[in-house]
C-alpha cells in the first residue's frame, strides 16, 4: 500500500514542489514530472533513514536544478508588472493593470495593451493562476485563427496536406500533437510568444505527421526537406522553452 503528500522543497531560495511517495519499494527513486519532482521512498524505514533519504532527494532536485537552471521558471508563478511588455510572435503588448472589477474576472486585449483587473488599487503586479489560466484562454482564442491561417500558408508552400484543424492548448510537456486519422494539429499556445520561425517549425512537424504518424526514417526525411533548420529551432526550444509562460 502506498501513500503520497505534497511538499515545497526550499532550493537557492525557491519553492520547488515535489511528490513524496512512500511505496513497497527497496530502493529510492528521483525523477521529473512536468509539474512537480517525485522522490519515492521505501515505506518501511526508520525516521532516521526517512529523514536520511529527503535529504538525498533534495540534493539530487537541487543537482538536476543546477544543470538545468530553465526549470526554475516552470515552477515559478508568473507575476503581471503594471507597464511591463509581454512579446509575441508578431507584436508587443504591454500589461495594463486597471481597477478591480468584484462582481467577475475578465481580462481584455484593447489596443495593444492586455487590461488584467488588480484585487485592489494601487497594486502595481499581480499573479496566481486564475490570472494565468484567463490569459491563456484569451490568447487562444484571439490567435487561433491566426494560427490557423500560418499553418494553411505554410501546408501550401511546402506541399503538405492542407485539410487539417487546428487547436491551441495550453501544454507543459508537448510543444504540439497531431491525429492523422481526424486530421486535428493541436499546438502549444505558449508558442505565441517564441520567434515566429520556432513556432513555424512545430506547426511544419505536426504537418508532417499527416503523411507519416511515427518518427520514422521517412518522417525525418520529410522535415528536413520542408524546415532545413530543424534541429536549431529545436534546440532554441530545449534552451528557451521553460521561460515562454503566460
Amino acid at each position: 500500500m502506498s501513500s503520497s503528500t505534497y511538499v515545497y522543497l526550499d532550493i537557492n531560495e525557491c519553492k520547488i514542489p515535489a511528490r513524496l511517495v512512500y511505496e513497497a519499494r527497496k530502493n529510492v527513486y528521483f525523477s521529473l514530472a512536468s509539474k512537480n519532482f517525485i522522490l519515492r521512498f521505501p515505506t518501511r524505514m526508520s525516521p532516521f533513514k526517512r529523514a536520511e533519504f529527503l535529504e538525498q532527494g533534495k540534493a539530487w532536485v537541487a543537482k538536476v536544478i543546477d544543470e538545468n537552471p530553465g526549470l526554475l521558471s516552470r515552477f515559478s508563478e508568473k507575476t503581471y508588472v503594471n507597464g511591463q511588455s509581454l512579446r509575441c510572435f508578431d507584436r508587443d503588448y504591454t500589461i495594463s493593470l486597471s481597477t478591480p472589477d468584484h462582481r467577475h474576472f475578465q481580462v481584455n486585449l484593447v489596443s495593444g495593451l492586455i487590461k488584467i483587473p488588480a484585487e485592489r488599487e494601487g497594486l502595481d503586479k499581480v499573479s496566481g493562476e486564475i490570472v494565468s489560466k484567463t490569459l491563456q484562454k484569451l490568447f487562444a482564442r484571439v490567435y487561433r485563427p491566426i494560427i490557423f491561417l500560418k499553418g494553411m500558408e505554410l501546408a501550401s508552400k511546402a506541399g503538405l496536406p492542407g485539410d487539417f484543424d487546428l487547436s491551441l492548448r495550453y501544454m507543459t510537456t508537448k510543444w504540439g500533437s497531431c491525429s492523422k486519422t481526424k486530421g486535428k494539429l493541436s499546438i502549444n499556445t505558449r508558442l505565441i510568444l517564441a520567434p515566429e520561425k520556432v513556432l513555424d517549425a512545430v506547426i511544419l512537424h505536426e504537418l508532417c505527421h499527416l503523411v507519416h504518424a511515427n518518427h520514422s526514417h521517412q518522417f525525418w526525411s520529410l522535415l528536413e526537406k520542408v524546415d532545413p533548420d530543424y534541429k536549431i529551432h529545436t534546440k532554441w526550444l530545449k534552451t528557451n522553452g521553460p521561460l515562454l509562460k503566460l
